[in-house]
């Protein structure tokens, strides 16, 4: 399961997440959260969390760029390379802050074409 759908899932059973100093804080009905759905939520903890913190640095916690996607992109912050980072997400490597890579909603992201 995505973390995405994850999120979605939690949310329809009544919990809420959010991120407190790196970690992940949950509030939840009695009984909401099943040993399977913690199990899930344990799994993809990174993802959640970089899903839910647009400071969480991927770099930092040593997540590895799964693919290139030959694209180079425009952003708020300038020009940069489109990255695979989990299965369903992507990031961008800004040119300016190569160690770093940056979330964005796909509004903010624009391509400029292959390489």
């Amino acid at each position: 399961m995505s973390a995405l759908a994850l999120l979605k899932r939690l949310g329809d059973v009544g919990v809420t997440i959010t991120v407190v100093d790196g970690n992940l804080d949950l509030v939840a009905p009695k009984g909401a959260l099943t040993p399977e759905l913690r199990a899930e939520l344990t799994l993809a903890k990174l993802e959640v969390i970089s899903i839910l913190d647009p400071a969480f640095d991927p770099v930092a916690h040593h997540i590895e760029l799964c693919s290139f996607l030959q694209r180079t992109v425009r952003t708020p912050e300038g020009p940069g390379k489109l990255w695979q980072v989990f299965h369903d997400r992507v990031g961008v490597v800004l040119d300016g802050l190569p160690s770093r890579v940056t979330f964005y909603e796909p509004r903010d992201v624009s391509v400029r074409g292959s390489e």
